[in-house]
This record gives structure tokens, C-alpha cells and sequence, in this order.
């Protein structure tokens, strides 16, 4: 009976410490993951919060300086407010994983952000996606803000949101970016000036898909330098605060725009190239209801158009028309005009209204060209004078004209000398004769 009890207790005490050796994994299952790793000269630290991430950050970098903050996995909690004026050069290295941002930031009272990004610092996002189905702005950015390949999806459906709002500073979106807002009547991007203790949002989109409306406004400015803008460009300015003297700018130097770029209210539009498949427009008639002194411009030097406004200014020495397919299109520029032409095809027509002396163009096969300018151009090397027209023919296959000396049945061409004929005929007649009588002479003596 000692010896069963004694096998007993040793059973309890073996079945107590496996209890407690399968608690362990469970313990260290139930610890807080680490989402993100921060790194300062090349030292590192992981955190399970952004914001543990972040604060971390501000603690070793009091001065400011460089720090990187990466993301280990797809994360789902608090967005994030970057201090103003810390001075900072932080990187968020979103590692192809999503932050989805659930918990707002943003100033008391107005928790609205997913990211607030204050001036005084320099903030970089690459790498990765940002979303969030709750934000009114995703990132309200008032710093030099890099945005490089990273897709910036906001999925609110409270209309007047914004995936992007630049207000202060410098803001560079590239690298195959996509910013996107799914809900129609909201903004995948502003730049704008709030507040009068700040300059106003500085906006290049290089490489980068901007899918929603872009807002330009109250000394906002933009430019569109590659990529492209799926929607409408509004610049202007209106009755907010002090800002509404400071002209808002756009400037088109490539890329394509597929909605309309309307300008109005001492905005500023100028489109040096690139395609509008809309229609760009000038209002200058609130400028004078509002009193102000300046007035709405609009000007394109270069770029292919679904059409103009009547009052855009066109600064080109060379402009046309070209129908194809039942599509008609404004061709502002020579290298636009040969641009669009790259793609016409049989039956297509070209209708040039404005032409430098000597301007030449290459047209495809088929095309009708009508120069109704001023000036004769070339068209493929062919001169076409003004107020004449072509259809470009196929002469690949041309035989090219004999000339006159090699065409069947002419003469050899002469290879001596023709001069003096005249002289060499009469000295071989008096060789002649003077043979003939040498003959008759020694004939007689033969006798």
C-alpha cells in the first residue's frame, strides 16, 4: 500500500509539472507581438505599438536626426502624430506589409487623421500600403513628406475627405505611389494653405497614380511631372481665411490628366506637355465678384487636349487638330502634334492651324494632312504648301526613275576627246593621196 501511494504522489506530482511545462507556450503565445523595429545607427529595438515605436524614437533623438521605423507585419491599431519641430529624417519602411490605421489622430478635439505629419521634419513612407475605412484625412502633412511606392487607400464614405492634404512644405509622391479614395465626391489629394503660419503645400507627383479629384487652392501648389490623375483638377482659391489672396498654382509638365483641369478665382494654370483627355478651362468672372486685384490664367505652351477653352492662352509656334475614329483632339506643340500622330492610322485626319515657317511632321500612311496655316511644312520630307492638303502614300515599294544616259537603245557615252575632228580627217586624206601617188610613181619606174 506504501509503495502504491508513494507511485501516487510521484503520478500528481509528474502530471502537475507537465500542466505547468504546456502553460509555458501558451504564456509566451499570449505576449504582445512585436509589429515594429526601430533603427538608429544601427542599433535596433522591436515594439508592439506605433506609438511605443515612435516615442522611442523622440527619446533618443532629443536634437533630432535619422531614425527608421519598420513595419515586421500587416498591422491593424493607431495612426500616428510626428511632433512639430523635432527635426527629424524618419523613415517608415513599410516592408510590402499594410498598416490599417483604426485609431484617429490628429489635434484635440479634431481627431480625424490617420497620420498627422507637423513641420519641422522630415517624413518618409515607402515600400508598403496605408488604409483606413474611418479617416476624413489620411495624411494631413505640414512636413517634407516623401511618399515612395506605397499604395494610400481611403475607403471613408463621409463625403469631403481626403486620402492626401498637403499644407506646408514639400510633399514628393513617386515610385509607382497609388493614393486612392473610393468614395465619389471625395479628394485623393489637396494642396492648400492653412493657417497664416504656414507657406502653403509644394506637391510633385513623378511617377504615381493619384485615382479621385485633386484640389489645388489659397496658395496651394501642384505639379504633374509623369504618372497620372484619374479625375478632375480644381485650382483657385476661395473665401476661407487670409489665404484667399495667395494664388493657388498647377503646373502639367507630362502625364495625363483624364478628367477636366478647371481654373478659376486668381488660380494659376500653366501645361508645358503631357494629355488632358478633358477639357481645360479659365473663369475669370469670380475674380472681379470677389473684388480681388489679380485675376484666374490659364496657359498651355505644349501638350494634346480634348479641348480648349476659348480664353486659354496658347503660346505655340505650331498647333493643329486631329480627328480619328470620331475622336477629336487639340494638338498644342510640334513635338505633340508628331507625338499623336505616332498613333493615327488609314482614313485619320490632321488639320494643321498653325505652323513655324519649315515645320515638318511625320504622318503615317493614309492620314489626311490639310495645312490650313499660314506657312508651307513638310510632311515626311515633302513639302506641302498652305491651304493644300495630302493623303500619305506608301511609296516603300516604288521603283525608283531610270535616268535619261542608262535607259535601252541610247548611245554609249563618248569617251575621247571630240575636239579637232576636222583637223585629223583632212591630215589622213593628204595621207591618203600622198600613198596614191607614191603607188603610181613606182609603178612607172617598174616599166
Amino acid at each position: 500500500m506504501k509503495r502504491k501511494s508513494v507511485f501516487s504522489k510521484l503520478a500528481v506530482l509528474l502530471l502537475a509539472a507537465v500542466m505547468v511545462v504546456s502553460l509555458l507556450p501558451a504564456a509566451a503565445l499570449a505576449a504582445d507581438p512585436m509589429y515594429f523595429e526601430v533603427v538608429i545607427d544601427g542599433a535596433t529595438t522591436q515594439y508592439a505599438t506605433a506609438g511605443e515605436a515612435y516615442a522611442a524614437v523622440e527619446a533618443a533623438l532629443p536634437s533630432g536626426g535619422k531614425a527608421t521605423i519598420k513595419l515586421l507585419d500587416d498591422y491593424t491599431g493607431e495612426g500616428l502624430v510626428i511632433t512639430a519641430d523635432k527635426n527629424l529624417d524618419l523613415t517608415f519602411e513599410l516592408n510590402t506589409h499594410t498598416w490599417t490605421v483604426t485609431k484617429l489622430v490628429g489635434s484635440a478635439g479634431t481627431e480625424t487623421n490617420a497620420f498627422q505629419l507637423n513641420k519641422g521634419n522630415k517624413v518618409t513612407f515607402q515600400n508598403g500600403a496605408v488604409t483606413s475605412s474611418l479617416a476624413r484625412i489620411g495624411f494631413q502633412s505640414y512636413c517634407d513628406l516623401i511618399v515612395d511606392n506605397v499604395d494610400v487607400t481611403l475607403t471613408t464614405t463621409t463625403l469631403g475627405s481626403y486620402a492626401m492634404s498637403n499644407n506646408n512644405a514639400s510633399t514628393v509622391v513617386k515610385g509607382g505611389s497609388v493614393i486612392e479614395v473610393t468614395t465619389e465626391g471625395n479628394f485623393a489629394m489637396d494642396s492648400f494653405n492653412f493657417g497664416s503660419t504656414y507657406t502653403g503645400g509644394n506637391v510633385t507627383i513623378e511617377d504615381a497614380e493619384i485615382k479621385g479629384n485633386v484640389e489645388i487652392a489659397n496658395g496651394g501648389k501642384l505639379k504633374l511631372d509623369g504618372g497620372t490623375i484619374e479625375g478632375d483638377v480644381s485650382v483657385y482659391s476661395y473665401r476661407y481665411d487670409d489665404n484667399v489672396n495667395k494664388p493657388s498654382s498647377f503646373t502639367m509638365e507630362s502625364g495625363t490628366v483624364t478628367g477636366n483641369v478647371a481654373t478659376s478665382e486668381i488660380g494659376s494654370t500653366t501645361i508645358n506637355g503631357g494629355e488632358v483627355i478633358g477639357e481645360v478651362t479659365l473663369d475669370t468672372t469670380k475674380d472681379a465678384a470677389a473684388g480681388s486685384a489679380e485675376t484666374a490664367a490659364a496657359t498651355v505652351t505644349g501638350g494634346i487636349f480634348g479641348s480648349l477653352g476659348d480664353n486659354v492662352a496658347v503660346n505655340a509656334a505650331d498647333t493643329a487638330v486631329i480627328t480619328s475614329g470620331g475622336d477629336t483632339k487639340t494638338l498644342v506643340g510640334l513635338p505633340s502634334i508628331n507625338e499623336a500622330l505616332e498613333t493615327a492610322g488609314q482614313g485619320d485626319t490632321i488639320r494643321i492651324t498653325k505652323a513655324a515657317e519649315g515645320s515638318e511632321i511625320s504622318a503615317p500612311v493614309g492620314v489626311l494632312v490639310e495645312n490650313q496655316s499660314d506657312h508651307a511644312i513638310l510632311v515626311n520630307g515633302e513639302a506641302l504648301e498652305k491651304n493644300a492638303s495630302v493623303v500619305v502614300e506608301d511609296k516603300t515599294n516604288e521603283t525608283p526613275e531610270t535616268p535619261e544616259n542608262d535607259k535601252p537603245g541610247t548611245d554609249a557615252p563618248a569617251t575621247g576627246d571630240p575636239r579637232n575632228m576636222v583637223l585629223w580627217a583632212a591630215l589622213a586624206l593628204f595621207a591618203a593621196c600622198g600613198l596614191a601617188g607614191t603607188a603610181v610613181i613606182v609603178k612607172k619606174r617598174a616599166r
